[in-house]
């Protein structure tokens, strides 16, 4: 593996200093630049293993992070959804997981125009721990989402989805609100 160790030291050079003044009247400065390199490696290969392995990591976590998961019912058997608001990217994966007070199901109550929440919703209930059903919606706006066996109880939630932001081939949309 290459490696390289640069050092740069600046060197003041006071040439008029007047004796009665206590300013200088003429500063120059020089710079020296100093390098000194180790015995380099031609070895492409594991510069592109790296790079790959590189490249590889960064798509995982992208894609680990792509996932939004939903507790249906609270840690202390609270009926409502953990957390009951959130903001995800038009396409990213919602996971609701049923975790206490069962049984729930998530049926979309509200969306923007024109989004068919019939086919969206999962009516059927999920009734043991840990089950789980996953949603994706593609439409940006805001969507009311409610359980309808504890509607009556308060347990409902907001979805807010926003468009994806992909600069130069990346996924920002884990970082960018819009």
């Amino acid at each position: 593996m290459a490696s390289l160790a640069c050092t740069a030291v600046t060197v003041p050079s006071y040439t008029a200093l007047n004796a009665g003044v206590s300013k200088v009247t003429n500063i120059s400065s020089r710079a020296r630049v100093v390098c000194s390199a180790a015995p380099i490696e031609n070895n492409w290969s594991k510069v592109a293993k790296g790079l790959v392995a590189t490249g590889a990591s960064v798509l995982l976590a992208a894609s680990a992070a792509s996932a939004a998961e939903v507790k249906l019912g609270s840690d202390t058997g609270e009926l409502i959804f953990v957390p009951n608001e959130l903001t995800v990217s038009a396409g990213e994966q919602i996971i609701f997981k049923n975790n206490a007070g069962f049984p729930h199901n998530v049926v979309i109550d509200e969306a923007p125009d024109g989004v068919d929440v019939d086919a969206l919703s999962h009516e059927d209930y999920l009734n043991a721990p840990g089950e789980s059903f996953t949603l994706t919606l593609k439409d940006k706006g805001a969507y009311a989402v409610i359980c309808e066996p504890h509607q009556g109880g308060g347990m409902k939630m907001t979805i807010n989805v926003h468009q994806r932001a992909v600069w130069f081939g990346i996924d920002c949309s884990t970082d960018v609100r819009v």
